[in-house]
């Protein structure tokens, strides 16, 4: 048997085993779009419903997506600076992922959406916020109104200038304050960060004590979704093979 038959014989191999994606493997297939992923039941909190059980159950629709759950553990094992504890309190990385429309991602994407735009420019409830360093190394701004929430920014807003055309490279999330006997300190805040990956919006929520590696929380989450993605699994094992 030539070297090149057996090549192909590993390949079909390998791209059927990447394909073996269910029960027996103890993985679910999720496709949201045109991405499908083979995602171990153990991170799974909640999937997508197919769509005929949303009709028979007389549901509404809605976009597809899921939420995630990822140990503390691990995610402290892939990120440096990430607590695992606010006192007894384990900070375990809850994540929701939801495929957008071409509506979606112009409204998600645009600078001047409220949510961004309020904050960068003082409009609204954001009208004579204060602004204030964290000791993440980020900002925090409250709304006079609401002060137990706060958004958190990577720089300073400066309303004389257009606010830069990615709103998620300075737009880092928001906190809001919950009560805990169990907390290091008092109050305790929860956060989360919300952006974009390719038509995908990603929402992480973790303890304020982790905003410091907010922007690494976002790319750990990315770097899992591609390691689940069956078209990188193809990719690789036919690279294995050549």
């Amino acid at each position: 048997m030539s070297a090149r038959i057996v090549r192909r014989f590993l390949l079909a191999a390998a791209l059927a085993a990447v394909s073996g994606c269910g029960p027996f493997f103890d993985e679910a297939r999720i496709t949201l779009g045109r991405h499908e992923y083979c995602v171990p039941k153990e991170y799974i909190l909640n999937s997508p419903l197919p769509g005929w059980l949303k009709s028979v159950a007389k549901l509404p629709p809605s976009s597809p997506g899921i939420t995630l759950l990822f140990p503390a553990d691990e995610v402290a094992a892939r990120i440096k600076g990430f607590r695992k504890f606010n006192g007894q309190i384990v900070d375990n990385l809850m994540v929701g992922v939801e495929l957008l429309d071409a509506d979606g991602m112009r409204a998600y994407s645009d600078p001047e959406m409220h949510v961004f735009s309020d904050a960068w420019y003082g409009r609204n409830r954001y009208e004579d916020a204060v602004l204030a360093p964290h000791r993440s190394g980020l900002y925090q701004l409250r709304g006079v109104m609401w002060p137990v929430i706060w958004k958190v920014l990577k720089i300073r807003p400066d309303p004389s200038v257009r606010s830069p055309d990615d709103p998620y490279s300075w737009h880092m999330g928001s906190c809001y304050e919950v009560n805990s006997p169990l907390a290091e300190a008092h109050p305790q805040y929860n956060c989360s960060t919300k952006y974009l990956h390719e038509n995908l919006q990603i929402t992480a929520y973790f303890d304020e004590i982790n905003l410091a590696v907010v922007e690494e929380i976002r790319a750990f989450v990315v770097e899992r979704l591609q390691s689940w993605s069956m078209d990188s699994r193809a990719a690789v094992l036919t690279e294995a093979v050549r």
